[in-house]
């Protein structure tokens, strides 16, 4: 009786994924090539927060529009609210977990490293979204909330923001 062994090596194959899998990386966020100037400059302002100078030209406008300085300020901060940075930190572990669990079946042959970053991708995206609409402070100034028809929610108003919020995949 004959015995046979058949070597079967899948080093070139797992090879080929790691090297595939080093190739590219995952950006997500408010893309500059896939939003406006306005967008990009309202994300900018709500992620690293913002202090405007108040002109006297910019006083009398707030003052016609309800919102009445003191003499004595001479500039508007616009807070911090990070929901690109604080989103990714508070959902960093999960999106571990779910890579883990994707590389396995990436490794597994079970779906290719396309849908990988698909996948991951999706999952930024969602839960940064999720994080932007649960964001309660800093509060926006009553002004504000007069303004947006009563929204409280400080990174919600028309809900474009929040939608312009996408993910792509760039090959190094």
């Amino acid at each position: 009786m004959e015995t046979s062994i058949k070597d079967v090596n899948n080093v070139d194959k797992l090879l080929n994924i790691l090297k595939e899998l080093s190739n590219f990386e995952i950006h997500v966020g408010i893309l500059s090539g896939k939003a406006d100037s306005k967008i990009l400059m309202i994300a900018h302002v709500n992620e690293y927060g913002w202090q405007i100078e108040v002109t006297d030209k910019m006083r009398k406008y707030l003052g016609a529009t309800g919102l009445h300085l003191k003499k004595e300020t001479d500039h508007i901060t616009i807070p911090e609210r990070s929901f690109i940075r604080s989103g990714y930190d508070q959902n960093k572990v999960k999106l571990e977990k779910l890579m883990e669990n994707l590389l396995k079946k990436v490794i597994m042959s079970e779906i290719t490293v396309n849908q990988f970053t698909d996948q991951v991708g999706l999952y930024c995206v969602g839960f940064i979204q999720k994080f932007m609409t649960d964001l309660k402070s800093p509060a926006d100034h009553p002004y504000t909330i007069e303004k947006k028809g009563g929204k409280t929610n400080p990174l919600m108003d028309s809900g474009e923001l929040r939608q312009k919020i996408t993910y792509e995949v760039v090959k190094k």
